[in-house]
Order: structure tokens, then C-alpha cells, then sequence
């Protein structure tokens, strides 16, 4: 991005003809799930998993996640503070119970 930061309008996925539309950049994250064997991968599991992963390692900073985003309203980044099913689950194995 320092290499050519007003190339392109500043796009950051630049293909062989341009810059990516959100379908190119879709194709691509499925050739590579495919080759990888990962079922369900897409661009938005992506951000997902990024935005949660962000959080845990940057003690909650909602405000930083939301620049990095594009969020202009911290309650559309709000949902990323939730905790997902999977990690109750693994809260919930810990519990001892005697």
C-alpha cells in the first residue's frame, strides 16, 4: 500500500486487469477455501473472524476496530462485542462442577 497508495484509487486488491470488484475478490477467496479444503469460507466470515480475533488481542478496542472497518456508528461495530456460540460453549466445558 506504501508502494502505490493513489494507484488505483487506492484499491487494495489489485488484479491482473485492475482492481478487484467484490466478486473477484469472492472468486479468489473461494479458489483458495477450495485448494485449502475449508468449506464455508467467504470475504464476510473473513471480516468476521478478524473483527473477533482484533478484539481479543487488543483489549476490546472498539473504537480502532470501527476506523479499521469503515464504521462511522460504534453500534454497527457493537456486534463484534458479543461472544459467539462457539466460545460460550468453551467457557461453559470449563466449569467444574465438584
Amino acid at each position: 500500500m506504501e508502494e502505490r497508495p493513489l494507484e488505483y484509487g487506492g484499491a487494495l486488491f489489485i488484479g491482473r486487469q485492475g482492481p478487484l470488484s467484490a466478486e473477484g475478490v469472492a472468486a479468489v477467496v473461494a479458489k483458495y477455501a477450495a485448494w485449502s479444503r475449508l468449506e464455508g469460507v467467504t470475504p464476510h466470515v473473513l471480516r468476521h473472524t478478524f473483527s473477533y480475533s482484533y478484539l481479543e488481542n487488543n483489549s476490546n478496542d472498539l473504537v480502532a476496530l470501527a476506523d479499521i472497518l469503515g464504521h462511522s456508528d460504534l453500534n454497527t461495530t457493537r456486534i463484534y462485542t458479543k461472544r459467539r456460540l462457539s466460545d460460550l460453549q468453551a467457557g461453559a466445558e470449563r466449569v467444574q462442577f465438584f
